[in-house]
């Protein structure tokens, strides 16, 4: 009895590894080690430095391992591996391999360092996935080029042993797939196989004595061990008796040269599916003959377009994001490219450089301004896929609202449907910055005090702002109506980012909050600044809103007063009179203090000495002022920002503005408030003045030593002798 106990609880124990085991194998990232680090040398490897005890190391902590689950399969296929070393535990690894601050992320080849990314605030799951994506696209460049030569034996795949019962299958995933050859036609698929033996290598690792064997159909059965030094697995009997197995490794391919049809799908698939197909095998379409070109430009499904040219020096790199994206992109939105150098006729009309991409949709277009990475393409990409102009009811405008999002909503009765159309055209100049709802809700327009149709209004958190008419024709006016959207759509407290830095700066002063996400109350202080912002924006718009009814109803009295004395001259007139008043152009944007500090050195600014500050920036005159009437630093308190922007528009004289440190030497001038255009002239023609007087000075100092050294009378006659005569 007792032995029957003692191998129940063997096996019970044998059962509960065996548990641990598989939980672990799910681990995307592996935990290397002084014992199992050696392993680097033979492959690529994207590698964690980190310490437990580190804010910024939680903090990365679950955007590294969401990283390393998304890009495991991919990154199988490059033979590209995610590891993560505990430099509080192994000590002596990390001072060898000379790592000085946590978390450090490193990209090594065969154990060589390639790159090493700083981590900062802004760094996101997003940016992580478009340094492995990039690394991906490189290493199966070489995959494609070695492929010529199909091998005849699989190379070892070597996975660090770990030190723990911790399987990680990070790096190792075959597919076995029949052996088929890539069809010629097949424009969106780039398959490259490779014959490969069914052996797998002996995978080093510490783990309980286990076994476990499993029955296929037909001839094909699989059984595998597991001792205490290694793991083999014999795949022999998993592969077909008369022919062996063979393995598809997808690449993330190049523009091509040339490409084929649009219809990508076969006939008998599209007949079989009575949805549009989109970008079916994750790939760039190159769009190749006009009738292609024509029909992708004004599709109704939509196309993200990239054009390019041969002799540009950006679209090689360009390209390989743009490749990876459109991967990102499979079964959601079509992708394709245009090489400019052959299509010019396609080019001429809309590209003014290369790269450049457009979305297009319905014959309509618009311009993708944001840089030219995998995240950032993906998330317009994304953004475009889902563009729609739907009509909503209350309960969607509160769920925008909850997530912060900026959207306009256009409000129409069944008599204003007519200007529906210019409405409609304006919202897919929107994509990336806001979405366009359309409504009839009666309980939308009692929310937003709605008293006349049609009307649209942006709303950010969660308050209205109406879109000024002065007549009826204000609300067809296609450029007025983008302009006025094109000055609302940022948020109410954006990052500043490479993406929008012009647009932000584009106006007469930015407020900037410069916060710093690696302190603890960073939320906190970022709420402050979203509040400060919020308050006086709406303060300046029911200023704004008062003004522009007073001048409104000034020019309808002046209307009412001619029609009334019929004065045909005085009516003209009054219709002519035009509501001048603005809204106030301040803008507000908190700015990451890590990922600006080069910038904020202009400033004379270092967040991690001065702790979060406030700034006002003109970026037109190049001038900011930092400090207070009482020449104390602007803090993020919202009494000390709300009195500060009281002085500015009541009080400037109070407030000294300094010139960034790249110009210093002209701020002493611009604190007079002298415009920089006309610094730099003043000190053109000071400059010309000078040259000009130095050269008057030296051309007179030469003619007079020239009239000096002249003789009274004639040589001929100066040694003559004294003969009384001169002739």
């Amino acid at each position: 009895m007792r032995g029957f106990d003692r191998f129940a609880l063997k096996t019970w124990i044998q059962w509960l590894a065996l548990v641990a085991l598989l939980l672990e194998v799910v681990t995307a990232s592996v935990d290397l080690t002084d014992e199992n680090y050696g392993d680097v040398e033979n492959a690529r490897w994207f590698i964690k430095f980190y310490s437990p005890s580190c804010p910024a190391c939680k903090r990365i902590a679950p955007l590294w391992e969401g990283m390393a689950k998304k890009s495991e399969e991919k990154a199988n296929q490059a033979n590209i591996h995610i590891g993560e070393v505990n430099c509080k535990e192994h000590v002596s690894l990390c001072q060898k391999l000379e790592i000085r601050e946590f978390p450090t992320l490193r990209f090594s080849v065969n154990g060589e360092n390639k790159q090493e990314i700083k981590y900062s605030g802004s760094t996101t799951e997003a940016s992580l996935l478009d340094f492995v994506d990039a690394r991906i696209a490189e290493a199966q460049k070489e995959i494609d080029s070695e492929s010529t030569d199909v091998p005849t034996e699989a190379s070892n795949v070597v996975i660090p042993s770990a030190p723990s019962l911790t399987v990680s299958t990070s790096s190792l995933s075959l597919i076995s797939t029949p052996t088929a050859s890539k069809s010629s036609s097949d424009d969106f698929t780039d398959l490259h196989m490779a014959q490969v033996s069914p052996k797998v290598s002996s995978i080093s690792h510490t783990s309980a004595p286990l076994a476990q064997s499993s029955s296929a159909k037909g001839k094909g059965n699989a059984e595998g061990k597991m001792t205490a030094t290694s793991v083999s697995a014999s795949l022999q009997s998993l592969t077909p008796t008369t022919s062996e197995a063979t393995y598809a490794i997808q690449t993330a391919p190049e523009i091509p040269s040339e490409g084929g049809d649009l219809s990508v799908p076969s006939d008998k698939d599209v007949e079989n599916s009575s949805q549009p197909i989109f970008n079916p095998a994750g790939r760039s379409k190159p769009l190749v003959t006009q009738e292609d070109i024509d029909d992708a430009l004004s599709s109704d499904v939509g196309w993200f377009v990239l054009f390019f040219s041969s002799d540009c020096k950006d679209c090689p790199n360009v390209s390989i994001n743009w490749n990876a994206m459109a991967g990102r992109m499979k079964n959601k939105l079509n992708i394709g490219h245009i090489d400019c150098s052959k299509q010019k006729l396609s080019c001429n009309n809309k590209v003014q450089k290369t790269p450049s991409s457009f979305f297009f949709k319905g014959n309509e277009y618009v311009e993708y301004f944001g840089l030219f990475k995998v995240g950032d393409l993906t998330s317009f990409a994304e953004e475009a896929a889902n563009f729609e102009i739907r009509e909503v009811e209350f309960f969607d405008t509160t769920e925008s609202e909850k997530h912060g999002d900026v959207f306009f909503l256009y409000f129409y009765d069944d008599k204003s449907v007519d200007s529906l159309a210019t409405i409609r055209k304006t919202g897919i100049q929107l994509l990336g910055h806001a979405r366009l709802y359309l409504t009839k809700s009666q309980q939308l327009v009692k929310k937003y005090n709605v008293n006349s149709f049609p009307k649209l209004i942006v709303v950010k958190d969660a308050t209205p702002s109406y879109y000024p008419t002065s007549v009826a024709s204000d609300i067809t006016d296609y450029r007025r109506i983008l302009n006025w959207m094109k000055n609302n759509w940022l948020p109410v407290l954006p990052e500043l980012q490479t993406s929008n830095s012009d647009e932000i700066a584009n106006t007469d002063t930015v407020v900037l909050f410069l916060l710093d996400p690696d302190l603890p109350d960073f939320p906190e202080t970022k709420a402050t600044a979203r509040t400060i912002a919020s308050d006086w924006l709406n303060k300046e718009s029911q200023e704004y809103q008062m003004a522009w009814k007073e001048e409104t109803d000034k020019k309808n009295a002046h209307l009412n007063k001619a029609e009334e004395k019929n004065d045909a001259e005085a009516l003209e007139a009054a219709r002519n009179m035009n509501v001048k008043h603005k809204p106030a152009s301040k803008r507000f944007a908190w700015v990451n203090g890590n990922y600006w500090a080069k910038w904020l050195n202009n400033f004379n600014f270092d967040i991690k000495n001065s702790g979060p500050r406030v700034v006002l920036y003109d970026a037109g005159k190049n001038l900011y002022w930092d400090t207070t009437a009482k020449g104390e630093p602007i803090t993020v308190k919202t009494d000390v920002v709300f009195k500060f922007l009281k002085d500015v528009e009541t009080n400037p004289s109070s407030l000294k503005p300094k010139m960034l440190k790249e110009n210093a030497g002209l701020e002493y001038l611009a604190s007079y408030g002298l415009d920089k255009r006309a610094l730099y002239l003043i000190c053109g023609v000071v400059l010309l003045g000078i040259i000009v007087s130095l050269l008057g000075a030296r051309r007179i100092r030469s003619l007079e030593r020239r009239h000096r050294s002249s003789p009274i009378l004639p040589i001929a006659t100066k040694n003559a002798g004294n003969t009384g005569k001169f002739d």
